[in-house]
């Protein structure tokens, strides 16, 4: 049996059976598509934020063995710097699978939606320009000459820049992947990285139990920078080891 809910993600979520059978092929795969048809609205409608999926297998005996669940996340990218990751694992995390065709290209780079990436390792950015050029389609690598298929991966909580071009306005990008149902461990290093929230609904930093140092003073402490979609610009927090003034500030 195949489940969805749209609620939020925890433990008193709302699940609801999607009705009918789902044939299999001559593989023995069992597939189905969510055209809105028995779920009321496609998760590609832009009313639909966060839709998940579970696969509930029933055996021989009374128990009910369920399987992992999937999610689809929907954020609103506005024109110019957004700052996106992945709330979910990706199947594919390669860029041409993981986000696909959503985004609007160009047959030149400078005009064509874009994805950067920030690479802690060698600490500079690579990326990545959507081509709508014949024989040239999909993304292409914008750093190695010759613009060969981008091979760019979006692992789950890795944050990354979607440029949105000046007058292709704002576009919903659908996150699709498997939800998480053990802790996400992510391993910084000194300096600047970018990272994704490894939670699928919004939490507040002092319950996001992040490894992180403090400080009595923010120029001395571990800090996150929050980039505004609304107003192009950062907020930022520091870690206060501060007496009566302690948490992220």
């Amino acid at each position: 049996d195949l489940y969805y809910s749209d609620s939020h993600y925890g433990d008193t979520m709302t699940w609801t059976l999607i009705e009918g059978s789902i044939a299999a092929d001559q593989s023995g795969n069992n597939t189905y598509v969510d055209n809105g048809t028995k779920t009321g609205k496609s998760p590609g409608d832009p009313s639909v934020e966060k839709r998940y999926y579970r696969v509930v297998v029933a055996g021989t005996t009374p128990t009910v063995y369920s399987r992992d669940w999937w999610g689809v996340f929907s954020t609103q990218l506005v024109e110019g710097m957004n700052l996106v990751s992945f709330p979910v694992i990706p199947e594919n995390v390669l860029i041409n699978s993981s986000i696909g065709i959503q985004l609007k290209g160009a047959t030149l780079p400078q005009t064509a939606d874009s994805i950067w990436y920030w690479d802690k390792v060698n600490k500079q950015y690579d990326y990545a320009w959507l081509s709508t050029r014949t024989g040239f389609l999909g993304w292409r690598s914008a750093t190695i000459q010759g613009a060969p298929e981008s091979i760019l991966s979006l692992d789950a909580d890795k944050g990354f820049w979607v440029q949105i071009r000046p007058g292709h306005e704002a576009q919903n990008l659908k996150l699709v992947g498997r939800v998480p149902r053990q802790d996400q461990i992510m391993h910084m290093v000194k300096g600047m990285q970018l990272f994704g929230t490894p939670y699928p609904v919004e939490v507040n930093l002092d319950n996001a139990n992040l490894t992180a140092n403090g400080a009595t003073l923010p120029q001395n402490a571990d800090t996150i920078w929050y980039w505004d979609r609304a107003k192009q610009q950062y907020d930022y927090a520091w870690l206060s080891t501060r007496a009566g003034f302690l948490g992220w500030r």
